[in-house]
């Protein structure tokens, strides 16, 4: 397992803020975003869309989400917690 060097960014950095309010910043180095989805702890899947390299939550319900977000390259899975 690789380890981070001072000064990295680690995959958690690549999204802010985290809690969110309406708009969630997704930062990938360039990497053009594919299909983005948020599941609720329920297992509720919402699309979601992106403008740039931000996307707008405002229409969720408050409570945590699981976001699976694909690349040309990869798939990114993390949590964050919408207010």
């Amino acid at each position: 397992m690789g380890e981070i060097a001072p000064g990295d960014r680690g995959p958690e950095d690549s999204f802010y803020p985290n809690p969110v309010e309406n708009k969630l910043q997704v930062d990938l180095d360039g990497h053009s975003i594919l299909p983005a989805t948020a599941v609720s702890v329920l297992g509720v899947r919402e699309r979601l869309g992106f403008a740039g390299n931000t996307v707008d939550v405002s229409h969720l319900q408050p409570g945590v989400y699981i976001m699976e977000l694909t690349t040309i390259y990869t798939m990114f899975n993390f949590k964050f917690i919408k207010q």
